[in-house]
């Protein structure tokens, strides 16, 4: 990766850390029973990485044929690496660690396939939209406005105006009912 894309996905690692954080307050208080629950919490990891995706979408548009296989394997790697934090709360059970040569973790190649096949989807496309929302909103004063609705929403964002960027993975993982055949 590039410098530039270095910054740019530590950046959005670290928007996603924070909206994750603040999204296992209202999760703990509206659907604690969900996390034992392996099979949720696979969807609850494959949503998370669609968000991501979408922070960092134009890196993704900017890579050729070539490259992307490999950078989305390495963001996803980095995305894992961030989230064993919380982990053991939000994707329960599920190993994100590298396998045991070191190199990437099933999981990991197991989801890259998955959006490749799914990022279509209308209810990906609306998770990846929202990540866009948020990364641009984050960017741009911290703030959803009546301008960044009008121009995201159509694309399927789905902040409101009442939303901080903060509230993505909230949005995502309590407020909606998202289902993936992950």
């Amino acid at each position: 990766m590039k410098d530039k894309e270095i910054n740019s996905v530590s950046l959005a690692l670290k928007c996603i850390m924070a909206s994750t954080t603040n999204c296992l307050v209202f999760f703990n208080l509206k659907k604690s029973k969900e996390l034992k629950n392996k099979k949720l919490a696979r969807q609850r990891y494959c949503q998370s990485i669609c968000l991501f995706f979408g922070c960092i979408a134009p890196m993704i548009e900017d890579q050729s044929e070539n490259e992307l296989v490999s950078f989305i394997q390495t963001v996803t790697h980095l995305f894992n690496s961030s989230m064993k934090k919380i982990h053991g709360d939000l994707f329960y059970e599920l190993d994100l660690e590298p396998n045991s040569e070191g190199g990437f973790s099933n999981l990991n190649a197991e989801i890259g396939r998955w959006f490749f096949d799914n990022s279509s989807n209308p209810n990906v496309a609306s998770i990846v939209n929202t990540g866009r929302h948020m990364m641009y909103a984050s960017l741009n004063g911290n703030k959803i406005d009546e301008d960044t609705i009008s121009k995201f929403n159509k694309a399927g964002s789905l902040f409101s105006l009442e939303d901080n960027p903060i509230d993505a993975m909230r949005i995502i993982l309590v407020d909606n009912n998202f289902k993936t055949n992950f």
